[in-house]
């Protein structure tokens, strides 16, 4: 019985991980990992992570289950866990467009404006911009407080000429509402 507890104990922090997800795989696919995560009953956002960073790695995940997946990240506690997670999720090679603006609407649940920043910043590492995703990104980043994380991926969308007749007003009111005009300025010049 202590044996059964503790190994539980290992399992719940993220230990096995890799493995554990390997063996659902092969018992039902990635949908069958993401009911064992849920059976599980994580608490710790990093044993979270740690099992969905291991099925990211493991296996291609369509629409319905990464929606599923950014469901979860919510309960995460820990901006970090839930920035790691999500930045991970975008370098994936199979990342779709749909998925991008997911991931863009789920960087709203974060609280820290760094992470948040770094996870917009991911999005935003693509060759071309969808005005799909453009507008997921500038609908998030008024959710940052802080002046310089803010301007850094409005300035990485204004590099990327994603400022447009159709974007124009939405960038424009986030600018103004900074409250450091050096930030102010950097964006502009930009």
């Amino acid at each position: 019985q202590f044996l059964a507890q503790a190994l539980q104990r290992m399992i719940r922090t993220g230990m096995f991980a890799t493995d554990r997800v390997a063996r659902f795989l092969k018992q039902g696919g990635p949908d069958a990992v993401l009911a064992g995560v849920d059976r599980l009953q994580l608490t710790s956002g990093h044993a979270r992570r740690t099992y969905y960073s291991a099925l990211l790695a493991q296996a291609d995940l369509t629409s319905p289950q990464l929606t599923r997946m950014l469901d979860s990240v919510a309960t995460m506690t820990s901006d970090h866990e839930k920035g790691t997670l999500l930045t991970q999720i975008l370098q994936e090679r199979s990342a779709t467009d749909e998925q991008r603006v997911m991931v863009a609407r789920a960087v709203g649940k974060i609280n820290s404006d760094h992470e948040q920043r770094r996870v917009l910043s991911a999005a935003l590492d693509v060759p071309s911009l969808s005005p799909a995703l453009v507008n997921a990104v500038l609908e998030t980043v008024g959710t940052i407080n802080s002046s310089h994380e803010r301007s850094q991926v409005l300035r990485a969308v204004a590099a990327k000429g994603a400022v447009t007749a159709q974007t124009t007003e939405r960038f424009m009111s986030l600018v103004t509402t900074m409250t450091s005009s050096h930030e102010q300025r950097q964006v502009l010049a930009a």
